[in-house]
Parts: structure tokens; C-alpha cells; sequence
């Protein structure tokens, strides 16, 4: 009971804690912040006014949107994988294909496996926001510029673990 009690805590703390770190990626026009990010399911959306006068960037954008939809692809194989560990927790079986650490391990891979691929996916998204941005520069005023945190690497390195996960930007 302490133990579950304190998973809660943790996590709780861990959520709450990480709320005022989404959505805050900051572009500047004519010295004016602008949130790229100013809806919480449409990432990009706080510089399509801007990005929609030019046909290039737009169609960068659209991509850039379409990809960073969530997909229920990976929503079922990680439903699939913590199945496959529940089934090996609630398994007695200590040998066989059915044995419950064999169970436990193969759900806990196709859960980190799942998680891995979705995070290089978007990462690998990302630049098509920076071409976006870019080619609006090279034909359009005034310029976006991108603060200086939104130019830190995102690597695995960056990434805070806890019970949530949180993306540095």
C-alpha cells in the first residue's frame, strides 16, 4: 500500500511540475514573442499566419502538422506490449513461452521499443518546422527568429526521466 501510495505522489508531483513546460517554444517577430505552440494539439499553429504567405513553408507546415498527430498505430502496439506484461504478472508459469518474466520482458520491449521509434519520429518532424521557418526567411518580412531555446539540441540526452517524460526545448 506505501508502495503504490507513493507511485501516486511521485507521480502527481512529476505531472504537475511538468505542465508549465509544455507549449512554451517561443519565436520573435519584429521584437514580439509568439508562441509556436499555441494550441496544445496543434503544434506549429501560433505561426500559420505568418507561414501561409508563402506556398513552400505552408506545404512544410502541413507536414510538420500532419505528422505531429498522435497515431493509433503506436497507441495500439503499447496497449499490446503492457497487455503482454500484465498477462506475465498474472502468470504462475515458470517455464515455457509462457513463462512470466519471458512475458514481462518481451511487453516491457515492445513498450521502450514503441516509445523509441515515436520519439526519433518526431524528432525527425521537428526539422520540417525549422524548413518551414527557414524557407519564410528566405523570401518574406519580417523574419521569425527562434529564441535560443528553442535551438537546443533534442537528444535523448535532454530528456528528463521520471514518471512523465518531459522534452526539453
Amino acid at each position: 500500500m506505501k508502495f503504490i501510495f507513493s507511485l501516486f505522489l511521485f507521480s502527481w508531483l512529476s505531472y504537475s511540475q511538468g505542465l508549465d513546460n509544455t507549449c512554451n517554444r517561443i519565436a520573435y517577430v519584429n521584437y514580439q514573442k509568439i508562441l509556436i505552440d499555441s494550441s496544445s494539439t496543434i503544434k506549429g499553429d501560433g505561426l500559420r499566419y505568418l507561414l501561409d504567405k508563402d506556398p513552400v513553408s505552408k506545404s512544410y507546415l502541413d507536414t510538420y502538422q500532419k505528422n505531429a498527430l498522435p497515431s493509433w498505430k503506436t497507441a495500439i502496439i503499447s496497449t499490446l506490449g503492457i497487455a503482454i506484461g500484465a498477462f506475465g504478472l498474472l502468470n504462475d508459469s515458470d517455464s515455457g513461452l509462457t513463462n512470466k518474466y519471458l512475458l514481462i520482458g518481451i511487453g516491457a520491449s515492445i513498450v521502450g521499443g514503441n516509445f523509441y521509434a515515436s520519439k526519433r519520429r518526431s524528432l525527425k518532424n521537428e526539422h520540417n518546422l525549422n524548413r518551414a521557418i527557414q524557407e519564410y526567411n528566405k523570401r518574406n518580412f519580417p523574419k521569425i527568429y527562434l529564441s535560443p531555446e528553442g535551438q537546443k539540441s533534442t537528444r535523448f540526452k535532454d530528456w528528463k526521466f521520471g514518471f512523465r517524460f518531459a522534452k526539453v526545448f
